[in-house]
């Protein structure tokens, strides 16, 4: 299938893997994925792109989402249920598990009938949808190290390291000051290192009766952390 859908996941650890057939040591993360449900279709009639948004880490209690997010799992229930118990939603709203994080995967613009046809509101998804030797892209936020500076976090060149400089690590101007007299944002200044990740990896194992995939290599972000997992289609 040639559509680039993915899931979310938790990074559990790393292990590795022996390769029989190049007599290697391969080292791979295995990542556990939990309740992956479609929670809205997007279609280029309303939404200008055709897209699913998909929900993942059941929460039991409601506080840990915003209220926009607590909106579209209302309306999946809208849909779910008749009109004849349209009052008795809010009841049955209070018994199902909310999921805490959502993100989109787009599909082009003559895909919308395949979207529709395939895929429905409250669908589950799981490691099906992979296989082995298959190419993926990671999406995750990186380990935090701490406060760093120009030179490390945006990849900026030194000044000059000869005697009598004064411009050795320093960040350099910042803005005008007359006009405007303030920094703009976005300038990129020393800061927090922890960032958003995109690597590649390739598929190692596939455990469908335990919803776990065996990746290979390394991947962004401390145990427990939360990745998004989709077809490398490139």
């Amino acid at each position: 299938m040639g559509y680039k859908i993915g899931i979310f996941g938790k990074k559990i650890c790393m292990t590795r893997q022996f390769d029989e057939q190049k007599r290697i040591i391969v080292p791979s993360t295995i990542v556990e994925f939990g309740v992956n449900k479609v929670i809205q279709l997007k279609t280029i009639n309303f939404w200008e792109y055709n897209a699913i948004k998909v929900a993942y880490d059941e929460k039991r209690n409601p506080q840990y989402l915003t209220k926009s997010k607590m909106s579209h799992f209302f309306f999946m229930l809208l849909l779910c249920v008749s009109p004849a118990s349209f009052f008795f939603v809010h009841l049955q709203s209070l018994k199902t598990r909310w999921l805490r994080f959502s993100g989109e995967f787009r599909f082009s613009q003559s895909d919308g009938m395949y979207l529709r046809e395939s895929f429905a509101i409250g669908q589950i998804l799981d490691v099906r949808l992979f296989f082995i030797d298959q190419l993926i892209t990671i999406k995750g936020i990186s380990v935090g190290k701490g406060f760093i500076g120009n030179q490390q976090k945006h990849n900026f060149s030194r000044g000059l390291m000869t005697h009598g400089s004064k411009n050795h690590r320093r960040p350099g101007s910042l803005s005008a000051s007359s006009t405007p007299s303030r920094v703009y944002p976005g300038k990129k200044m020393a800061g927090c290192s922890c960032t958003t990740v995109r690597m590649y990896s390739k598929v190692l194992m596939v455990d469908k009766k335990n919803n776990l995939l065996l990746l290979s290599g390394s991947l962004p972000g401390s145990n427990r952390t939360v990745i998004k997992v989709e077809p490398n289609n490139l």
